[in-house]
């Protein structure tokens, strides 16, 4: 007759998460707790289609009879919508598995706006006009914006051919 000592459950909040393309998201915790005798060994490993832009830390720890351990899975999502599938594996040293299994849904989310800071302005033959536009980077990271304005006559000049925006910030400019 053998009996293992090593048992355990695990635990997570959250077994969906929804995520913006190319954004990288706050870590996703999930529970280990030792209900066995003795001290045992974890070990935590990554499987399905989205362990290639997962980590989890710690990937390797030690609890003792009722201790609980807070393990955080890293996403840095895709940039191609989908969904897709994440198995986390922990294992213990005398190889009693258990399974988390997680989907991911990546969006393609908006990560910037175009907004124009006048709200009307009026106008008289030969006066030059200043119209001023901020864009907000929603993003998770710096973009580049190329600017141009469809003036087939050529009245119009912009401020700023291109503009970067580092991420989460804005910055505006102008056409006359």
């Amino acid at each position: 007759l053998t009996v293992s000592a090593e048992q355990f459950t695990l635990y997570s909040y959250n077994k969906e998460f929804n995520l913006c393309g190319c954004s990288l998201e706050q870590p996703k915790p999930f529970y280990v707790t030792n209900t066995g005798f003795l001290t045992s060994d974890y070990k935590v490993l990554l499987q399905g289609d989205a362990k290639e832009f997962a980590a989890v830390l710690p990937s390797a720890f030690s609890l003792k009879s009722g201790e609980t351990k807070e393990v955080f899975i890293h996403l840095t999502a895709p940039c191609t919508a989908g969904n897709y599938d994440l198995n986390v594996a922990v294992s213990t040293a005398d190889d009693r598995t258990q399974y988390l299994n997680y989907v991911l849904n990546v969006f393609q989310c908006k990560d910037f706006d175009v907004y124009s800071n006048n709200k009307k302005q009026e106008s008289t033959p030969c006066k030059t006009n200043k119209f001023d536009f901020t864009i907000y980077n929603y993003g998770t990271f710096s973009e580049d914006f190329s600017l141009s304005v469809d003036d087939k006559k050529g009245w119009t000049t912009l401020t700023e051919s291109r503009i970067n925006i580092p991420a989460k910030s804005s910055r505006s400019f102008s056409a006359y």
